[in-house]
């Protein structure tokens, strides 16, 4: 199964990035707005993981610190992914974002689980699949955050689903 560790947001937060989504779709040439219900910031990407290893992945989440709830939606960038493009919001990390990140990854390392080693990209995805990317204003704005979930991922029906499989609250 594949899994990831994500800081989600607050109903408000959800609304105002998936408005942002919306908003730059039609301006990235085809491209598709994530799912409201799939906004998330990614804090350590594990991949496929065996059943037996969810247990002590959702107990990492008792050892985390506690961490800020307030962050700024900060730019609006890409990632080439051949041949498209993904539009991103970047959020403002701060220390106890990278802090969390390597925290986890320190505590999943100690678990002998594989996971992605890469930096912190502390980064909404808003819209997949871009042919072109139109440069656009864009206003800062603040999110909530509201919970870190161990988050299962899969393709149901041909449609990406996330779901929770522990959750702690901030």
């Amino acid at each position: 199964m594949k899994v990831f560790y994500a800081l989600t947001f607050d109903e408000t937060s959800r609304n105002a990035l998936h408005r942002l989504a919306l908003s730059l779709a039609p301006h990235s040439w085809m491209g598709r707005p994530t799912r409201i219900e799939l906004l998330h910031l990614t804090l350590l990407f594990l991949g496929e993981v065996d059943y037996g290893a969810v247990k002590p992945l959702e107990d990492l989440l008792d050892t985390l610190i506690p961490i800020p709830t307030a962050y700024t939606c900060s730019a609006i960038g890409s990632f080439a992914r051949r041949p498209d493009r993904i539009l991103w919001a970047a959020i403002e990390p701060g220390e106890p974002l990278i802090a969390t990140n390597r925290h986890l990854a320190q505590a999943v390392d100690a678990l002998g689980y594989p996971f992605d080693p890469s930096p912190l990209t502390a980064h909404v995805t808003l819209v997949r699949k871009a042919k072109k990317v139109t440069a656009l204003p864009f206003t800062p704005f603040g999110v909530r955050a509201e919970q870190i979930v161990l988050m299962h991922s899969c393709i149901q029906r041909g449609q990406l689903v996330y779901t929770p499989l522990a959750t702690r609250s901030l």
